[in-house]
């Protein structure tokens, strides 16, 4: 598929041929005005991709955010079950006991 900057080296040359080309000159124009439509729409496909390219980008940095967010909890609630409770009046509770004592010195 062409870039837009390609398509419009194509409707340059075809001006540049219709300047040396008399008998041909209405055509060649067109040709090249037909490239320079198609230019202006590559244009706008390519910004609508560096739009989704970078959409997407972000996309990807958030749910890296959430799965490294995702794996600290896992760790710390690994190390919070490993460690058992500190209060001896918490068997079930899991942030302290009903003395007010906490779990985490």
């Amino acid at each position: 598929m062409l870039s837009s900057a390609e398509c419009r080296q194509r409707a340059e040359q075809k001006i540049a041929d219709a300047d040396l080309n008399a008998r041909r000159r209405k055509k060649l124009r067109a040709d090249a005005e037909c490239w320079l439509v198609l230019a202006d729409r590559m244009e706008q496909l390519e910004s609508s991709l560096r739009a989704a390219e970078q959409m997407w980008s972000e996309a990807g940095k958030r749910c890296q955010d959430v799965s490294r967010t995702d794996r600290k909890i896992s760790i710390i609630e690994q190390f919070r079950l490993a460690a058992g409770p500190v209060c001896s009046h918490a068997k079930e509770q899991p942030v302290g006991c009903s003395s007010g004592a906490s779990r985490w010195p």
